[in-house]
């Protein structure tokens, strides 16, 4: 293997399962083997421990437990400092939920939080797709996500589905035993495990009976054994007195979810279909682990097939490609957060998926009138937009401190096989571009 193609390994997979090197993170890992990068990326996902994981950003519930404390007060004794309508509005959303996207961000672009766990809870947002509509019930779903992210998809699963955000997002309420609500059933086999067509509208409705009695009651799951029913379904060719934990076991217990996610987590990764055959072998190996991501991940990102993967890569949604150009031209994210608009307008606001399905994926983010934002980034970044314009929304030169020029700004911006496409000598081409241009190169948008 020569050197040109050991180092674009590397930086394949900081880009892919990762968010990217800093200019100096690559000089300092673009010697290294891929096993001592892959080795980096899973130990750091796995070391940080799942309480760790899950009590990031802890503050938001606090704040808005006071938030919710101090509403029902103000509600009691209307002479309050507090207007009830404003300590309602934060506690609804407005800044705490800002806050909550730009950290998540945050996050991301640290070099001392694992990028793998975030790339990992990115992809596990967008599979469970749910538009939370309170801060606190926000910081629950996101903590189930991030502290079951490497851990076990069965426990994941589970504390998703019996998140207060999910239960109200799929309509849990309206699911009773008189009149059962198919929704949060059809979900769950869909999106969340099966894929379509690999259950039958009857698995269904027996499935909806099932969940019915999951409620939630001052934001925690409660089970109504009043509102269950209990007489026997069959569901997925299997007969019996089946609950919601038991339906969710059923699902484990198909070897298709394994298949399934495994389809999913591939293309996430690489932009490509999966093989039948490493789909099958990938699959198996994460069933017979109990559904360990942690493995299952290092499975994949080792694989042959994975350094084989030629091509372009995944496009990069925008979140990816904000992180990706802060995390590689190293930009100080200031305090506040209105940044996280510039997103918003490139249809990708964290925390706010357009439907149960997620986010669009691949090529539909480029779009006529994405792709000039998109191109910019880099230039708003770095402070070299001329003239500056309004959307930059206070990031103009965050990122002014960027040195690379020429060949090495291109290799580390771009990847390495794209110098090693270019004449061994002379002038012209990429390595005359700046970080500016490179950053607005079609390249740039796929990881």
């Amino acid at each position: 293997m020569s050197d040109t193609t050991a180092q674009q390994h590397i930086w394949r997979l900081y880009s892919r399962a990762g968010f990217g090197l800093s200019a100096a993170e690559w000089e300092a890992r673009r010697t290294w083997t891929t096993q001592r990068a892959l080795d980096e990326l899973v130990s750091a996902a796995l070391g940080e421990s799942k309480r760790v994981a899950a009590r990031a950003g802890a503050d938001y519930e606090r704040r808005a437990i006071r938030a919710k404390r101090a509403l029902h007060a103000s509600q009691r004794d209307p002479d309050r400092d507090e207007p009830a309508e404003l300590i309602d509005s934060e506690l609804k959303g407005g800044d705490l939920m800002y806050q909550m996207r730009g950290d998540w961000v945050r996050r991301m672009v640290d070099p001392g939080v694992s990028d793998l766990r975030e790339r990992m809870v990115l992809f596990w947002h967008d599979h469970f797709a749910c538009v939370p509509n309170r801060p606190d019930l926000a910081y629950a779903y996101l903590s189930a996500l991030r502290g079951n992210a490497m851990g076990s998809f069965a426990d994941l699963l589970t504390e998703v589905s019996k998140t207060t955000a999910m239960l109200r997002f799929l309509d849990a309420k309206s699911n009773t035993r008189e009149r059962p609500n198919e929704n949060f059933a059809r979900e769950v086999m869909e999106l969340f495990t099966l894929g379509v067509g690999h259950f039958s509208e009857g698995d269904v409705r027996e499935a909806s009976r099932a969940f019915t009695g999951w409620k939630e009651q001052r934001g925690a799951f409660v089970f109504n054994p009043r509102q269950h029913d209990g007489g026997e379904k069959t569901i997925l060719g299997q007969s019996g007195n089946f609950d919601g934990d038991a339906v969710l076991q059923l699902l484990l217990d198909s070897p298709r979810t394994a298949e399934y996610l495994t389809e999913k987590l591939w293309r996430y990764f690489t932009g490509e279909k999966v093989d039948d055959g490493l789909r099958k072998r990938l699959a198996g190996q994460f069933r017979a682990s109990g559904y360990d991501v942690g493995s299952w991940v290092a499975s994949m990102l080792g694989s042959e097939e994975f350094r084989a993967v030629g091509g372009s890569g995944p496009v990069r949604s925008p979140v990816e490609l904000f992180a990706t150009a802060c995390r590689q031209l190293s930009a100080e994210l200031p305090e506040h957060n209105y940044w996280v608009n510039y997103m918003r307008r490139l249809q990708q606001l964290l925390l706010m998926p357009p439907s149960v399905a997620g986010w669009p994926a691949g090529e539909a983010w480029l779009t006529t009138s994405s792709l000039p934002m998109r191109a910019a980034l880099g230039s708003i970044l770095l402070g070299t937009l001329t003239p500056p314009k309004p959307l930059d929304y206070r990031i103009t030169g965050i990122a002014n401190g960027y040195s690379l020029r020429g060949r090495d700004a291109a290799e580390h911006l771009l990847g390495p096989a794209v110098m090693a496409r270019q004449p061994a000598a002379g002038s012209g081409g990429i390595r005359d571009l700046t970080a500016s241009q490179l950053t607005a190169a079609p390249r740039y948008q796929y990881a």
